[in-house]
């Protein structure tokens, strides 16, 4: 299977490569992302992807521009897992407005919007349980197929707004996580999810950002051990904020997420609500280093139904680390923490190798 989706991609490269000669205005970027992760305790994911104490991975990332038109794909493979992450055409009408068609990350995920698969893209190795992968123990999508609308507006003082709506496919509940629509194995049974984003700069040429998130989902199950628990499908609501703002050496990048659940079942409904937030700081030491450290907790967690489905969800999380960068786009980084799951606490130690080429 994954190297008939490697071979898949690679041939969707070259024939998106195949402007690139005849037309000498086209733009175009490949990026490779790699990195070696050890740890003593990795959660556990799915049924079908196995979590060894070692990960190995490879992030491709392509786009170009010809004229109006863009295109972007990734590519994720790793000894865990193999998937198309992002596969995106687009058109720009107007200045900054850009509409998409394909799979994207949903706009009402900042950290992914931000770092996508990246990990030499962010300081700390491991992402808030909130932002997890639908695969891994997320609980909110972070992927989806169908149509992404975003824009830009740069005013004459300077300041700057940046808005993003989505409408697409949800993810379906399986057996202790969410599965994703798959372009190269398409399976019916996917709802919508409407996701929006928006996001104020006091500068827009400065990097100081807050902002607000919305969505919605409308998570189907056809899963024997969900129905077994009297539940069909989950329609899902999410506000919160956010903030990423730098300050001489230090940068805060913080969120706020109230998720309220509606479950059905046979002949009845259940609600349930709960709220997450993290904070995570880091301070730049000295030109390689940066020392880094995240607070995460839930509230009104413990009695959700819907978390019981996804017990790998972390519902507190304090971290600490720092991130060492050496030769040209290389950086080591160690991160030790306690955990708290739905269904467990451990401690956990992880150091990763990170680097991009070219």
């Amino acid at each position: 299977m994954l190297k008939t989706r490697l071979q898949l991609f690679a041939m969707m490269l070259m024939i998106l490569l195949l402007p690139i000669k005849a037309f000498a205005e086209v733009e175009h970027e490949l990026l490779l992302f790699l990195s070696a992760e050890g740890a003593n305790k990795l959660l556990d994911t799915n049924e079908d992807i196995k979590s060894p104490d070692g990960v190995l991975s490879a992030d491709i990332l392509y786009g170009f521009s010809w004229g109006q038109f863009h295109f972007l794909g990734e590519y994720l493979a790793s000894n865990k897992e193999a998937e198309l992450e992002r596969l995106q055409l687009g058109v720009e009408f107007g200045e900054n407005n850009f509409a998409w068609i394909g799979r994207f990350h949903t706009p009402s995920n900042y950290w992914m919007t931000a770092y996508h698969h990246g990990q030499y893209l962010q300081t700390s190795i491991s992402k808030p349980g909130i932002v997890q992968f639908e695969d891994v123990s997320g609980i909110i999508p972070s992927h989806s197929t169908g149509l992404l609308l975003d824009g830009t507006h740069v005013f004459d003082d300077s300041t700057g707004i940046t808005t993003a709506f989505s409408i697409g496919t949800a993810p379906v509940l399986d057996n202790g996580f969410m599965e994703n629509f798959d372009l190269f194995n398409p399976k019916s049974g996917h709802n919508l999810a409407y996701h929006f984003r928006f996001s104020y700069q006091p500068n827009f040429f400065e990097n100081n950002k807050i902002g607000l998130v919305a969505s919605f989902a409308d998570l189907n199950s056809e899963h024997p051990n969900i129905q077994q628990q009297n539940i069909d499908a989950v329609e899902q609501i999410t506000v919160g904020a956010f903030v990423d703002w730098y300050w001489q050496e230090w940068r805060v990048i913080s969120s706020v997420s109230h998720i309220i659940n509606r479950l059905y079942g046979n002949n009845r409904t259940n609600d349930d609500a709960f709220t997450v937030g993290f904070i995570q700081t880091e301070y730049e030491l000295k030109q390689d280093w940066i020392l880094f450290g995240r607070v995460e907790e839930s509230f009104s967690a413990d009695n959700s139904d819907y978390l019981k489905l996804i017990p790998n969800f972390i519902k507190s999380k304090q971290m600490i680390g720092a991130r060492y960068e050496f030769l040209q786009r290389h950086a080591l980084t160690l991160e030790l923490a306690h955990i708290e799951t739905v269904r467990e606490n451990f401690g956990q130690a992880r150091l990763q190798w990170s680097a991009v080429f070219p």
